[in-house]
């Protein structure tokens, strides 16, 4: 017996979002949204983001729990 397997997929249109979100900071830099994915300067964009809750921790807990979540580079 044989099996064949069709795993192409069609490409997906990708246009500007219909609601007018973004903008541009005094550097320049521009961030738009597409039906997708969020643009940084007309590229594919995937920002990284998380939260804490710090009413679920002791006080003193804190800054080890955050140094944990920090990302290279943050300003933390």
């Amino acid at each position: 017996m044989t099996y064949i397997v069709h795993a192409g997929i069609a490409p997906k249109d990708i246009y500007p979002a219909s609601l007018k979100l973004g903008g541009t900071n005094p550097q320049g830099d521009r961030i738009s949204f597409t039906n997708y994915y969020m643009e940084l300067n007309g590229k594919p964009y995937f920002a990284v983001c998380g939260e804490f809750h710090y009413s679920r921790y002791p006080e003193d807990c804190w800054e080890t729990e955050i140094r944990k979540i920090r990302y290279p580079g943050s300003i933390l």
